[in-house]
């Protein structure tokens, strides 16, 4: 009988780790931004027709993330 082997994980580039912290810091700041309501939906289980909010709120931090943009709360994590 063969025994599972648990892989080493590999260890992240600067850029990988760079690009984690860039997302962090883009959700923490869009979502800081989002109206309450939007909160709500965002913590709270969704229906369909509020999939659309989570949507576009994931697409705005990758948006964010992955841009040159300076994020303004980046620098206080």
């Amino acid at each position: 009988m063969t025994t599972y082997k648990a892989k080493r994980p590999k260890n992240k580039s600067k850029k990988q780790q760079l690009l984690a912290h860039r997302y962090k810091c883009a959700y923490n700041y869009l979502f800081e931004k989002l109206p309450s309501w939007k909160k709500s939906v965002m913590i709270e289980k969704h229906d369909s027709q509020e999939e659309r909010v989570v949507k576009e709120f994931t697409h705005e931090v990758a948006k964010l993330a992955e841009s040159n943009r300076e994020i303004p709360d980046m620098s206080n994590d």
